[in-house]
């Protein structure tokens, strides 16, 4: 595979989408448990 400046770029984009998807699932799961520790991944 060859880097180009195009890729980083996308790869850092996506990587950003994952991270505040992931942030957004796990405040979600926060709210509807109500407590920390339970029921969560």
């Amino acid at each position: 595979m060859a880097f180009r400046p195009e890729s980083l770029r996308i790869q850092r984009i996506l990587a950003g989408l994952l991270a505040s998807l992931v942030l957004l699932a796990f405040s979600y799961a926060v709210a509807h448990n109500g407590k920390w520790g339970q029921n969560t991944i």
